[in-house]
């Protein structure tokens, strides 16, 4: 299914940092030696995908070794996304779970705390409403799979709870943290994890324990976005437009993206501009011009994928009407977003020239001049990357970047994909 994407009205100038080449250079090797790359076909992607032109559109004024940082986090982010959004993962719970315990276990603050306590009474319920859905089948199969000496009681309370239709109460020894603790631990040393402890240290060196626990909670959010669309993948429905919405502000990752501007640009932002409404409107409305334009390109792809997650599907199912129509409503709605941006935009640096010095009205304006990059250079990136303009079989380029292969030399494997590459 193809659709014709109108040209994206938008009056921000075209920028890219003029060591581009170094830095997409300098971002495969790391790709390779975290293993997050392991094979030819994969890194032929990343460079087709032109991955690490992106950030460097957005900071193009940025210091090398801070547009470096962002684009390894960028480059995470897009491969870790692939791995819900295009293969199985995204569609099982019990399979995001541990991962995502692993990742925010690696971050040990206390939001990311909070988000495994939450994740952990999620899946709690889950199974829960799992055995109860499931009847006395899914009770003795439970029974055939435990071992542990400690649950021989469970097992018979289980077994006449179920035959006498008593209601059972899990959370008593039911405990996922337990249950997945193996599971955790090896996700804990994979490219993954590995990779994102790096990035996660690099950040905590210039940052204060403040910016730390705001961008766990951000990075929280991003990681709950899974759960839902994973829920609205087996509702068998498509979400209404406004729902949709909600739950694609924080998928994508651009609210994380967001809040390390304070790191990448050293641009601190006051506590009370940041809480301020017109800071939090201008968020919201980059958020939705950058998913929303990433939903017109990224169209055929994921309907290729049978992918419910995209505005431009849910709108035609909301509207009833042929995807080209609604492929035009979502590029009026950008149009429409990206001017309400540039009025919030100019409200809010005109009330803080006001009302602040020159020293926060710049950084301010560091902050407001990525958010515009944002725009202008994820557009131009959608052009020129085929991303989404090639539909590849995932077994191509989805590799098992989740578990620690001990075997695995990364320098020699780095090696070998690069001279391969040469040679070909």
């Amino acid at each position: 299914m193809k659709i014709h994407v109108k040209e994206i009205e938008c009056s921000f100038p075209s920028l890219i940092h003029e060591k581009f080449g170094k830095v997409e250079d300098a971002t495969n090797d790391w790709l390779l030696e975290f293993n997050l790359i392991q094979s030819r076909s994969a890194l032929e992607r990343v460079n087709r995908s032109k991955l690490g032109r992106l950030p460097c559109r957005i900071h193009p004024r940025t210091p090398f070794k801070f547009v470096l940082w962002a684009t390894k986090l960028y480059t995470w982010l897009f491969m870790f996304d692939d791995q819900f959004d295009d293969g199985p993962l995204g569609r099982k719970m019990t399979k995001m779970y541990p991962i995502f315990v692993a990742l925010l276990k690696i971050l040990g603050t206390d939001a990311a705390d909070e988000a495994i306590t939450e994740f952990t009474k999620k899946m709690r319920a889950h199974f829960e409403k799992e055995n109860s859905a499931n009847g006395e089948k899914a009770m003795l199969k439970r029974v055939r799979r435990r071992s542990s000496a400690w649950n021989i009681a469970a097992k018979f309370v289980d077994l006449v709870s179920c035959k006498n239709n008593i209601p059972i109460d899990y959370s008593l020894w039911e405990d996922p943290l337990a249950m997945y603790a193996d599971h955790i631990q090896r996700v804990l040393t994979s490219p993954i994890c590995l990779s994102l402890a790096e990035l996660w240290r690099d950040y905590c060196r210039f940052t204060d324990p403040d910016l730390q626990e705001r961008t766990s909670f951000y990075f929280a959010r991003y990681l709950r976005s899974y759960f839902k669309e994973c829920e609205m993948r087996k509702a068998k429905g498509f979400p209404d437009v406004e729902t949709y919405i909600r739950n694609r502000q924080d998928a994508g990752g651009m609210l994380l993206s967001l809040e390390v501007i304070e790191f990448t640009e050293q641009a601190p932002i006051p506590k009370e501009i940041y809480q301020s409404a017109d800071f939090q409107k201008l968020r919201v409305q980059i958020i939705n011009i950058v998913c929303w334009t990433n939903d017109l390109f990224s169209f055929e792809k994921e309907y290729a994928h049978g992918d419910i997650n995209n505005l431009v599907i849910v709108l035609q199912n909301a509207l009833q009407c042929p995807f080209q129509e609604a492929a035009d409503k979502a590029n009026d709605m950008l149009a429409e977003e990206i001017r309400a941006f540039v009025d919030t935009q100019e409200t809010l640096q005109s009330w803080v020239r006001e009302k602040y010095d020159k020293e926060v009205s710049d950084s301010l304006g560091r902050h407001i001049f990525i958010y515009q990059n944002w725009i202008k250079g994820h557009i131009d990136w959608c052009f020129e990357s085929l991303r989404y303009h090639q539909v590849p079989d995932v077994d191509q380029y989805l590799e098992n970047i989740f578990t620690c292969n001990a075997k695995s030399d990364m320098r020699r494997k780095k090696n070998a994909i690069i001279n391969q590459t040469i040679q070909t």
